[in-house]
């Protein structure tokens, strides 16, 4: 290991033999987080009906909008600690090495929070003012606690993620899932409103995030090693601006919603109803990408890794696209059956959300080679001139349009992302993804949702027609087999796999 004090901008050494993490492990993995992914929102799902009657679209959008400054405050205390560990401890040649690099990652995370804590604490009741029009910095007070008990969460899952134990990972944010709904929603049934929510879920975080510590940190030795403190630190450091710059992203417009719109708290309400349906796709890119991290910074090392990788990105786009078509075409109808109609203004916003939402997946996993090469400066600098991008064109589209010029914004922003951030990491470690398989894949999708809406045009909103579209998504993967998107290896791996599926079956 190096001695001196700065970060090593060289390639790390290959991993021990027998590490690689395959596809079959990519997908392993990945339906076990999917496991987990599905809870949350389909426990979202069964509280709209609820929500939507205890709450006004005001009281819901003020909840967003602490959800994202939240998100905010998260960015800027932890300064990029976790991601820093994910990336290091994947690298760790044993497990000693592995204890040190957790433990200096979770000590160096607390230090970061002690370091922010006075200023917000001075600077508490100017903000509640500012941000919720509160006398009150109870608000801001919550947020700083908050801000700990995320990035402790945080470390917990990537040390379980990192070291491969999907199912430790499974129980332990199936408790955190349970715990923040269950105490928010009945801090709502007892009319506490708004605030009340805000409570709950902060208490449930606190609760999941000690079960979570207790599960991933044992037998973890809480000591600074210098050294790994140093090549942490600057690296997760560079990547703060990217982490910062992509929640900019994901919640300038329901800040320039806040400032811009009339009746601003209404319209993140009715922006934040749409954004349910987006936010499983959200939930489903989390899902690949828990696993993808692992499998694709183990694989970077490996001597034809990149086409491993390769195949990884290609199911990545089929899988993930499969279900943002899903959620485009029928995601409109699951809302209007669940939810109060006064929020049905929001509907619209489904389509160029999750768009956005697979557009953000893939731009996540293109920037494999910045990371092999590490150069995390460079992810900063794309994701900072797009979150640049997308205020500019939230700026410009919420007075014309609202809340639906804000969704296309979104999604043309994170359009340029993608582009830019594969041609960086193309140009830093080549990847051999196939672009016209790519290409097909992106003309069956487009058809598939073309049908989708014809359908709705000719029949209406009814239960023929959701039966209809419902037909058209299942016969998707029959599609996908018939064009040139999958080559020989492909086909192979699909067959052996469904006929080991029938074979457990029979």
């Amino acid at each position: 290991m190096k001695t001196d004090s700065s970060p090593d901008p060289s390639p790390p050494p290959d991993p021990p033999p027998g590490k690689r993490v395959t596809i079959g492990n990519l997908v392993k993995e990945s339906t076990i987080y999917g496991l987990v992914k599905i809870v949350d929102p389909a426990i979202g799902f069964l509280l709209l009906p609820i929500m939507s009657v205890l709450l006004t679209p005001e009281e819901y959008g003020f909840i967003g909008f602490f959800t994202a400054t939240s998100t905010v405050v998260f960015t800027l205390v932890s300064l990029g600690i976790h991601q820093a560990f994910l990336r290091f401890f994947t690298e760790a040649q044993t497990p000693q090495q592995g204890s040190r690099v957790a433990g200096t990652a979770v000590l160096l995370a607390i230090g970061y929070w002690a370091t922010i804590l006075p200023f917000g604490w001075l600077l508490a009741r100017p903000l509640a003012g500012t941000l919720f029009n509160q006398t009150s910095p109870a608000l801001i007070y919550t947020l700083l606690v908050l801000a700990l008990v995320e990035t402790l969460d945080a470390l917990g899952c990537n040390l379980l993620q990192a070291s491969g134990r999907a199912w430790a990972f499974l129980v332990a944010t199936l408790v955190n899932v349970l715990a923040v709904r269950l105490i928010a929603l009945a801090l709502v049934v007892a009319g506490c409103g708004a605030i009340g929510w805000i409570v709950g879920e902060s208490l449930g975080r606190m609760v999941a995030m000690a079960v979570i510590l207790a599960i991933a940190m044992r037998g973890v030795r809480f000591r600074v090693d210098v050294t790994e403190a140093k090549q942490m630190s600057w690296y997760g450091m560079m990547l703060v601006p990217a982490m910062l710059s992509f929640y900019v992203m994901a919640i300038s417009d329901k800040y320039l919603l806040r400032f811009l719109a009339d009746d601003s708290f209404a319209a993140i309400g009715f922006y934040g109803i749409g954004e349910r349906i987006a936010a499983i796709m959200h939930l489903t890119n989390m899902a690949i990408i828990l696993a993808w991290q692992r499998f694709a910074f183990r694989n970077m090392h490996e001597r034809g890794g990149g086409k491993q990788i390769a195949d990884g990105m290609q199911l990545y786009a089929a899988f993930a696209g499969f279900v943002a078509l899903g959620l485009m075409t029928l995601g409109d109808d699951l809302l209007r059956w669940v939810i109060d109609p006064s929020y049905a203004p929001g509907f619209p916003v489904i389509v160029p959300l999750t768009l956005a939402a697979w557009v953000g997946g893939l731009a996540n996993v293109c920037d494999i080679g910045l990371h092999k090469q590490r150069r995390p400066q460079w992810i900063s600098v794309i994701v900072t001139l797009s979150a640049i991008l997308n205020i500019a064109a939230n700026a410009c589209a919420i007075p014309l349009y609202g809340f639906l010029g804000a969704a296309w914004a979104t999604l043309a922003s994170q359009c340029v992302r993608l582009v830019a951030m594969f041609v960086a990491s193309q140009a830093a470690f080549r990847i051999p993804l196939p672009i016209g398989r790519v290409f097909w894949l992106g003309v069956v999708f487009g058809c598939v949702f073309l049908t989708g809406q014809i359908i709705t045009r000719v029949m209406g909103d009814n239960l023929v027609s959701v039966g209809l579209q419902v037909i058209v998504i299942v016969a998707l993967p029959l599609a996908l087999w018939a064009v040139p998107i999958w080559d020989t290896d492909h086909r192979q791996w699909v067959r052996g796999r469904v006929g080991k599926l029938l074979g457990r079956a029979a």
